[in-house]
């Protein structure tokens, strides 16, 4: 029975109408707060008020609009094969959390290789990475920040799976 009732209350048609129900509400209340209870002895404050919540309201309008189609993404299987290259571009970043990042780009089940491209260029995190047993790449200038990073360490490594370019 608890199942029954957790695929009613999530399914997509409920949640649909709550959506529209909300909208409906929505406007309702901001008809009503423009004509009805607009105060016009205190302009300076009410009406910046109302501005607020009609803004509240678009975004709440735009939020229902995106999230309209839950519909999970088929996701293609990655052949198998091929080689994959992951970049962890940094720049000065502490490193526990690159020790967490590179944990988790190790836990990736497809074969790939790690490479840590550093603009900050520390000896710390080239240790680290030889510690971990990932790549570790440096370039001699900081140009184009984390794009530039990615770029110059496209040239250096051999992954099959690459950005395209059309």
């Amino acid at each position: 029975m608890r199942n029954v009732l957790r695929s009613f209350f999530f399914s997509t048609a409920v949640a649909r109408s709550v959506a529209l129900i909300t909208l409906f509400y929505t406007i309702y209340y901001l008809y009503w707060r423009s004509f009805d209870s607009l105060n016009m002895d205190a302009l300076w404050f009410s009406l910046p008020l109302l501005v607020v919540e009609v803004h509240g309201a678009v975004n709440a309008s735009l939020f229902l609009f995106m999230s309209w189609d839950l519909r999970p993404i088929a996701c293609p299987v990655a052949p198998k094969g091929r080689t994959v290259d992951i970049f962890i571009p940094t720049y000065n970043e502490d490193l526990s959390i690159l020790r967490m990042t590179i944990l988790g780009a190790l836990n990736v089940s497809y074969p790939h290789e790690t490479w840590v491209l550093d603009d900050g260029r520390r000896e710390e995190l080239s240790q680290l990475c030889q510690t971990m047993g990932v790549h570790y790449l440096t370039r001699p200038d900081n140009t184009y920040h984390k794009a530039g990073n990615i770029n110059a360490a496209l040239t250096q490594t051999s992954g099959e799976f690459r950005p395209s370019h059309d």
